[in-house]
């Protein structure tokens, strides 16, 4: 894949909003390429090691084009593996996804709008605590995965402007 020219701007700050037993983490940044350029490379998960600090090996385990029901393996932290699996897909606009864990949930959505030539990328990340016990052991966690969520998206910046430049 050829990658166009890009300059990131500055991140969207992380907002954050609770809910019941739902916790929202939402940011949004800006690169100047086209949204289908960097639509790809993020939603390309077994690239997501690049820009994902605790997550080792993500490999595709479902054959064929990206598409609802494709299924990524991941070891998260050297300790545990998942599956995430893809629940949404427009073509070069926004993919959706779920990882189990337990009885906690997470819900994953990647959008990419293009506003002549500007390529504004939202990532949100939902937090499903199902139960009284993913409810007290997820607000013990929430603080962690808060920065790491922080790290991932700064991370994922630097690698854009990396891959992008002109």
């Amino acid at each position: 894949m050829q990658l166009k020219a890009v300059a990131l701007t500055q991140t969207q700050p992380l907002r954050e909003v609770s809910q019941g037993d739902r916790v929202w983490f939402t940011v949004g940044l800006t690169a100047q390429a086209p949204a289908a350029d960097v639509f790809a490379y993020v939603t390309d998960r077994t690239r997501a090691t690049d820009y994902m600090g605790d997550v080792r090996a993500y490999t595709r385990l479902t054959p064929g084009p990206l598409r609802v029901g494709t299924q990524f393996g991941f070891r998260l932290n050297d300790a545990v593996d998942l599956v995430e699996e893809v629940t949404g897909f427009v073509p070069g606009q926004q993919y959706t996804s779920r990882v189990n864990y337990h009885s906690v949930e997470l819900q994953n959505r990647i959008a990419c709008s293009d506003f002549q030539g500007i390529c504004l990328v939202t990532i949100e990340i939902v937090v499903h605590l199902n139960g009284l016990r993913a409810q007290t052991v997820g607000r013990l966690l929430l603080p962690k995965l808060r920065v790491q969520f922080q790290r991932d998206v700064a991370q994922l910046e630097k690698v854009l402007a990396e891959k992008f430049r002109s």
